[in-house]
């Protein structure tokens, strides 16, 4: 299976989208525990 070839600038943005969800999500959840333990 080939994947599609994608440019360095769309892998940038894919990149950036991807860590910023997961910060969200990360700080989302460290915010619940904080709530429920603190």
């Amino acid at each position: 299976m080939k994947l599609p070839k994608i440019s360095d600038a769309a892998w940038f943005f894919i990149v950036i989208i991807a860590w910023s969800v997961l910060a969200t999500i990360f700080t989302i959840e460290n915010e619940m525990v904080r709530g429920m333990f603190g």
